[in-house]
Parts: structure tokens; sequence; C-alpha cells
């Protein structure tokens, strides 16, 4: 099990009818990813691909 020290980008998601807002800050706090989505599931796979 990881801990918090493993973690580099912290990733938000804010999830609404319309759209959705992503974003992800590092470690260092600046923001490396700030995006708004449409709602839809292909947009938010494409926002965040698995890997």
């Amino acid at each position: 099990m990881s801990g918090e020290a493993d973690i580099d980008v912290s990733p938000g998601l804010d999830v609404g009818k319309g759209d959705h807002h992503a974003t992800a800050v590092n470690r260092a706090g600046k923001m490396v990813f700030d995006e708004q989505l449409r709602s839809a599931l292909r947009a938010l796979k494409a926002a965040w691909p698995e890997g």
C-alpha cells in the first residue's frame, strides 16, 4: 500500500449535469491540469486515460 509520499499529482473532478471541470495539482501545489469537459464518458476518458 502506498502512502502520501508516493503521490505526485492530486486530481479533482467537479461533476455537473451539463459539463464537468477537471483539475490536477502537483506536489508543490502548481496546477498542472485545468479543463472544462463535456458531460460525456468519452471526454472524461480522454482527460484521464488508464495506465
